[in-house]
């Protein structure tokens, strides 16, 4: 059961910007990136009973305008409620009228009016009426509709204050970046759980993606980032892998219907006419019992009900392969490799790699998966971005400079580090040359620490007298000990380093607030020291710089070290999320640290923090659930 103000979204793994993570809601969890079929208990040609039976969502959406002006199904909704109407007993998110808006210019209905509604019936998510401003329309239109818009989320807000039911936030501003930047911070700063990117179903039927994908980047950057993203209409499947990579955790279709009432067909990379099938190719369980010249003979009604369903479980599939890929750290090659599916796709995924330094903020230290050269686009991949400029500030302490097949010129200690050693290439030429000898491991992790932290921390870490043990069985590095305890570990699946307590402690003695330090709540101390996970509502603050998977460290007011560990957030996400785990602890600092000693002067610019103007408007506190 939710409480009114409980934080209602959780991130558990991540791959760039995409999240997989945990919606709760009164009707049960739902893990995201989800896809909500569009349900319309209306329809006479598609049965939405028969399509929740054979699918079996978790979630889904519905029209509440729709609803409410079925004086049938307005009762039946009010007298036995939503879900008992739908036949479901899962999440069900309405919306509010503001598709047919977009769609035909006005509704006969208030935004009071579809609020109580939504809120009598007792669906999950409620959505106010938002003003859509259809693409490009002019500047003052634009600012018009989102003034009205700001005055129908405040009467959302009021409304639905004490309820247990989730609001929706939606973001609007046509085409107009200033206005989608405001729109986003505006929302942020207001108590919603989620937040819809609205008014773009026009461009994507137009394949207009560019635009698209810059709506969804300029909103992103201004969004509290605790709360999940509805990337409203969205429902092909051959948008999903990117949308997802930018960050948007929710979509909608009504495309499986649509185009089943149409005789078409959806694959993962288009659609194609019924008649234009010789083959089915899909093996889900519908294409494997039949062949399109017998469906081609079936009536109307039964072609329908057949693409509807195969038509979903196509898009359901797909964000399965998006779930597999964030597991694995491959989306990039899924969405590189869905791009060749139409040029204004392509397009599209061009235009989002340009902002690989947004995306890098977001984006692990280390996945399982290496990064695959599949195109010029790989270049601007965020982690080797990221590596070519921690790497250059290196090249002068290395004693080698070996040539690397993506990466160019690297340090030979990093070669075998995560990405330079996981990367694969044309025949496998992953591997650049290096040199083994006496004396070299101390070089090496002295430049490993380097390169995972700042210049300079390799000194910090490892002075002279360490003792380097390396396996019997295949003569790596493990375990950096000094007088017998343990500073770190060289792991061996990526060649990076996991501190141990004194290594923990070291960095912390050699540097100064705020660099890689986890600020928490002095009342969770005694939890964390016994070796709790940090919890994301205990972060009073963060190092900014911090990324996903980075070794921290774990302080409380006063920069007292109490644990050290993973960090599962990035910097400038854990202050705002308020439900899940920010930092995997690794271990808790017993007392009677080492003394202070002097602290690192040298900083790389990679390393300095930027003015943030991200969240400049959020600041960090809680603004209701998210």
């Amino acid at each position: 059961m939710l409480n009114w103000g409980e934080p209602v979204w959780e991130v558990v793994d991540r791959d760039i910007c995409a999240r997989i993570g945990r919606l709760h809601t009164e009707h049960g969890v739902v893990e995201t990136p989800a896809l909500m079929p569009v349900i319309n208990p209306g329809s006479r040609i598609i049965n939405p009973k028969e399509i929740l039976e054979q699918i079996k969502p978790k979630m889904v959406i519905t029209n509440a305008y729709i609803l409410y002006k079925n004086i049938d199904m307005r009762e039946e909704a009010i007298l036995n409620g939503i879900h008992k109407l739908l036949g479901f007993d899962g999440v069900v998110m309405a919306d509010s009228g503001s598709y047919q808006l977009l769609r035909y210019g006005g509704v006969d209905i208030t935004n009071h009016e579809t609020l109580e509604f939504q809120k009598e019936i007792g669906v999950d998510i409620a959505t106010p009426l938002d003003i859509p401003t259809p693409p490009r329309e002019t500047h003052l239109r634009a600012e018009a509709d989102l003034e009205t818009t700001y005055k129908h989320l405040e009467e959302a807000i009021e409304l639905f204050s004490g309820c247990k039911q989730l609001l929706n936030g939606p973001v609007q501003g046509s085409t107009y970046p200033d206005l989608r930047r405001e729109s986003a911070k505006w929302v942020s700063s207001k108590p919603f759980d989620i937040h819809a990117i609205g008014g773009v179903v026009p461009l994507m039927e137009r394949y207009e993606f560019v635009e698209v994908t810059r709506i969804i980047l300029e909103v992103k950057k201004h969004l509290n980032p605790a709360r999940p993203v509805h990337l409203f209409g969205c429902g092909h499947p051959m948008l999903l892998p990117l949308a997802v990579m930018l960050g948007c955790d929710l979509f909608d279709s009504a495309a499986y219907a649509l185009y089943a009432k149409d005789h078409r067909y959806l694959t993962p990379e288009k659609t194609i006419k019924l008649e234009e099938l010789e083959y089915f190719p899909c093996c889900c369980k519908l294409c494997t019992s039949t062949d399109p010249k017998t469906l081609k003979n079936s009536s109307n009604q039964e072609i329908t009900m057949f693409l509807a369903t195969h038509n979903l479980l196509v898009t359901l599939a797909e964000i399965e392969k998006i779930k597999q890929a964030i597991r694995q750290g491959v989306l990039w090659d899924l969405v590189v490799s869905r791009a060749r599916a139409h040029p204004a796709l392509l397009a599209a995924t061009k235009e989002a790699i340009k902002e690989y330094e947004h995306l890098e903020r977001f984006t692990p230290i280390y996945k399982p998966s290496g990064i695959k050269y599949v195109g010029e686009e790989t270049h601007r991949h965020p982690v080797v971005a990221r590596a070519k400029q921690r790497i250059a500030p290196l090249l002068e302490k290395t004693s080698l400079v070996v040539k690397h097949p993506l990466l160019g010129e690297i340090p030979w200690e990093l070669s075998e580090s995560y990405p330079m050693g996981q990367v694969v290439m044309e025949n496998n030429k992953n591997k650049a040359n290096t040199r083994q000898k006496h004396g070299d491991n101390l070089e090496k992790i002295r430049m490993i620490a380097d390169y995972q932290f700042f210049p300079g921390a390799g000194q910090t870490l490892f002075p002279s007298e360490v003792e380097i043990q390396t396996s019997k069985k295949t003569g790596r590095i493990r375990d950096i000990l000094l007088e017998g305890e343990r500073i770190a570990t060289l792991r061996a699946e990526n060649s990076l380093l996991v501190l141990g307590e004194l290594g923990a402690k070291r960095l912390h003695a050699h540097t100064k607030e705020p660099t890689f330090r986890v600020c928490v709540d002095p009342e969770a101390a005694p939890f964390i020291s016994q070796g709790s996970s940090v919890f994301s509502k205990f972060v009073l603050n963060a190092d900014q710089r911090i990324r996903p998977y980075d070794e921290v460290l774990v302080t409380t007011p006063g920069d007292k070290l109490i644990a050290h560990g993973k960090a599962l957030l990035s910097g400038c996400e854990m202050t705002f999320f308020k439900r899940g785990v920010a930092v995997k602890t690794r271990g808790a600092i017993k007392p009677h640290g080492e003394n202070r000693q002097k602290v690192c002067s040298y900083v790389p610019s990679w390393y300095k923090p930027k003015t943030d103007e991200t969240y400049d408007e959020t600041d960090g506190h809680n603004h209701g659930r998210g």
